[in-house]
């Protein structure tokens, strides 16, 4: 008998994204054999998900059972209630004491699956999952996933060189660099961290429309709209030198030049912040399978949304990311003598993102012509990942455990919503006049997108009663909690809850009648810890069709609170009602459900009760084998 078949085993695959409607329809189709196979010999079901239904917050309950109430994992962006100032809520650096490089804090509390299996003696592999970073320490391996940055330590940062920039400046997702072409060439610097550089060569070839990288003595190939191989290069240190890799694509040779360049990764093999545990667990994949992202997005989304990259460029990069997700994780079932693995794809939820304007008809951005060359895009996705579990399906023991689960579903994203501008519009937020304003010292992250708006800094707190920071939450002005806040805890606050939950649900459209938001939730009707402190007052979960707009995340627009979305990231869940995008939950093994949906935070007391473990109490989920 083989014994590792024979082994008793539980693989977990995260499918960000995954939608159980467009995963029935193509079953039905006959598209999603291997998924179908599943829904013949075990179980396929929508996935109940969180509320807010966002990755972050979806995955963190998946880790640790528990709701965001517990794990304090609330939203992308949350706010400083002191200043108001919106700062990132996923990741965060501390400066190091000593004068090495600023150290990661984890925002995720609870105790993840996988620390309380190897509290018992079981061994767990964790990949690429998000809010994961820094990795926890426990029995096993764990290589961290989103909230990883790049070397800048700025999130995830692209280069963008053009002849055609007459102002550069730096955004939340790239920063433009000024070029000029002496016969052929083009002399300039790779930016790193703390603003180093290092010198770079492109030679064009304005005959053939390609080109060359040269980085610090290495040739490497560039062709238009094709992502170049890896890069690896060196930021000297006073300390220690920082490693990192990064590919180009050359995106335009006329009339002007245009090449892009990824935000540049953390190098696998020599990481500036510790990115897995062990530590040398990431340099032992990088040996034995290549170069493998650490980035914690797989691709660069973001910038296909600022015309940075194209549509072939980031489809090409997706089944990259792919290729090497499945090389990863199959090594790992093949090699490893671990009880868990879990491993999370994320392109399902950035293919979605960014292509779903060409399976919608009714999206601004739709067109026959792009319809016709990227509408299976989406589709094709799907399917690899139904290839992957097949093969994943022939390498199983008898008593292994397949769970597949998404953390949420995906909708149309047509319109978009400015809450501070609903609320400006209303009377509960006032702001400053100009010259106040540019009085005012409080900072603002960089934006992404560009809608014409005003900072925080114009917000008049003295009189203002609510505000909106992150992806649809509502906080009161709180007396003792915000800086200045003016609405006294108790009654006052429940009766201006009750004014904006009316307000904004009877919210209509005036573009089509549509109402625009689906429910608003009290906060604490919805989640509960010690940990709701730190949430906000209301949940807004919008209709499909509505998301809140990027750049409305972080100021306060001027051009109204709703508007066409004219952006390429066309479909989204991160502030529609969560009832709306629940997210999907396959496995070999046919539970019964008992007519109920499972729920995300399910999984991990499944897993532990497979193990037999007990189920701690403060687990808010529960095992599907007790239905």
């Amino acid at each position: 008998m083989d014994m590792e078949k024979d082994k008793k085993r539980v693989i977990v695959l995260g499918f960000d994204g995954l939608d159980p409607k467009l995963t029935e329809k193509w079953m039905d189709d006959g598209l999603l054999p291997n998924f179908s196979r599943l829904r013949g010999t075990g179980t396929v079901s929508p996935l109940t998900t969180t509320n807010p239904p966002e990755t972050a917050a979806a995955w963190a309950a998946f880790s640790t059972g528990q709701n965001p109430g517990k794990t304090g994992v609330f939203d992308f962006v949350i706010r400083d209630p002191k200043t108001y100032t919106p700062i990132p809520g996923l990741l965060t650096l501390e400066k190091d004491p000593s004068g090495g490089p600023p150290q990661p804090k984890v925002r995720r509390q609870g105790i993840p699956m996988w620390k309380i299996l190897g509290d018992h003696g079981f061994r767990s592999t964790i990949l690429n999952l998000p809010v994961t970073w820094p990795p926890d320490r426990f029995n096993g391996r764990l290589l961290s996933g989103m909230g990883v940055p790049d070397i800048s330590g700025r999130g995830t940062r692209a280069g963008y060189y053009s002849t055609g920039i007459i102002n550069p400046e730096q955004r939340a997702s790239y920063w433009d660099v000024k070029i000029e072409i002496n016969d052929g060439i083009v002399n300039t610097v790779l930016l790193g961290p703390n603003d180093q550089t290092i010198p770079i060569r492109f030679i064009i070839d304005f005959v053939t429309g390609t080109a060359e990288v040269d980085i610090q003595g290495k040739r490497i190939g560039l062709k238009k709209n094709h992502l170049s191989d890896w890069c690896f290069v060196c930021f000297p240190g006073e300390k220690d030198d920082v490693f990192g890799m990064c590919r180009f694509c050359l995106l335009e040779t006329d009339p002007e030049v245009k090449i892009y360049c990824s935000p540049i990764q953390i190098h696998p093999g020599k990481p500036l912040y510790p990115i897995s545990h062990p530590p040398t667990f990431a340099a032992e994949l990088f040996d034995a399978l290549g170069p493998i992202r650490t980035q914690g997005r797989e691709v660069d989304i973001f910038n296909l949304q600022e015309n940075i990259i194209d549509d072939d460029a980031l489809l090409e990069d997706t089944f990259l990311a792919l290729e090497e997700r499945e090389r990863l994780t199959s090594h790992l079932i093949n090699e490893s003598k671990d009880d868990l693995l879990v491993s999370w794809f994320g392109v399902v939820d950035t293919t979605q993102h960014g292509y779903w304007r060409f399976t919608d008809q009714m999206h601004p951005l739709y067109s026959e012509e792009g319809a016709e060359k990227y509408g299976d895009a989406i589709l094709r996705v799907y399917q690899w990942l139904d290839g992957m579990v097949g093969r994943i399906l022939t390498v199983l023991g008898d008593k292994d455990l397949l769970l597949i689960a998404s953390d949420h579903g995906c909708t149309d994203w047509r319109r978009s919503v400015d809450f501070n501008a609903r609320l400006l519009e209303e009377g509960y937020l006032v702001l400053m006049s100009e010259e106040e304003a540019k009085q005012s010292e409080h900072q603002v992250l960089p934006q992404i997108g560009d809608t014409a708006g005003v900072p925080f800094s114009w917000v008049d707190w003295d009189k203002t009663k609510a505000y909106s920071v992150g992806c649809g939450k509502i906080y009161l002005n709180l007396k003792g909690r915000e800086g200045k806040g003016i609405i006294n805890p108790g009654v006052e606050a429940q009766d201006l809850e009750d004014e904006l939950i009316s307000s904004f649900e009877s919210w209509q459209d005036p573009v089509n009648d549509n109402s625009v938001v689906n429910k608003v939730y009290r906060s604490r009707d919805v989640q509960w810890g010690p940990l709701m402190k730190r949430a906000p007052e209301l949940i807004v979960g919008l209709q499909s069709g509505y998301r809140v707009d990027f750049s409305s995340m972080r100021q306060i627009s001027t051009e109204g609170p709703l508007k066409d979305n004219d952006k390429k990231i066309s479909g989204d869940h991160v502030s529609v009602d969560y009832k709306l995008v629940p997210g999907t939950f396959l496995s070999n093994v046919k539970f019964d459900l008992k007519g109920d949906l499972p729920h995300l935070l399910d999984i991990a007391p499944t897993v532990l009760e497979y193990f037999g473990q007990e189920i701690p109490p403060e687990m808010d989920g529960r095992s599907l084998w007790d239905r």
